[in-house]
């Protein structure tokens, strides 16, 4: 018998890193993830998580999900998978 699913609702925390104008930005990723992530001349954010290291450029955003797993998009990457709740 087969039947159509619908994939549960996933609530994440987003932040998009944008150093040019603002620090708050910078300070919100860094304390989200404590000490597996590092400032680097302020041009990137180094995530240690595991065997894997991700990257944040300006204007990425950094996604934090339900599980905890932390994942990194480009801004079209991100406007195409998540749409903003006002909680």
């Amino acid at each position: 018998m087969e039947f159509t699913h619908k994939k549960k609702p996933y609530l994440a925390k987003a932040i998009q890193w944008n150093p040019e104008s603002s620090e708050e930005s910078t300070k919100e990723i860094l304390g989200m993830l404590g000490s597996e992530a590092s400032l680097h001349d302020n041009n990137y954010i180094m995530i240690r998580g595991g065997v894997t290291i991700k990257l944040v450029r300006n204007k990425d955003w950094v996604v934090q999900g339900e599980n905890g797993i932390v994942k990194v998009y480009t801004p079209q990457q991100f406007h195409e998978k998540y749409e903003e709740l006002n909680v």
